[in-house]
C-alpha cells in the first residue's frame, strides 16, 4: 500500500505515517505535489497492522487533511491581513 501525503498533512499526522510505515505501508511526503521525502521504518517491521487499523489511520489523515486545507481566502486578503501566502 502506498500513502501519500503533503508536507502539512504529514506534519500534523506524523505519528500516524510512522504507524503506516512501521506496518509495512510505503509512505511518501510531498511539496506541492513532488515527492520530497519516503518513511521507512529503520528496521524489518515484527508485525504488520490489520486492514482496520490501516483503514483506521487512512480515515483520521483524510480528516487532518481536510481541515489543514487553506480557506476560500484570497492573496490579497492574506497580505491585507499582513500574512505571508
Amino acid at each position: 500500500m502506498q500513502v501519500i501525503a503533503e508536507v502539512d498533512e504529514a506534519a500534523a499526522a506524523l505519528e500516524l505515517l510512522i504507524d503506516l510505515a512501521l506496518g509495512g505501508a510505503s509512505v511518501q511526503i510531498r511539496r506541492n505535489g513532488e515527492p520530497i521525502a519516503e518513511l521507512l521504518p529503520a528496521a524489518t517491521p515484527v508485525s504488520r497492522l490489520s486492514q482496520d487499523r490501516v483503514d483506521e489511520i487512512l480515515q483520521e489523515l483524510r480528516a487532518i487533511g481536510a481541515s489543514s486545507k487553506p480557506g476560500p481566502e484570497s492573496i490579497s486578503e492574506l497580505i491585507g491581513e499582513g500574512r505571508r501566502y
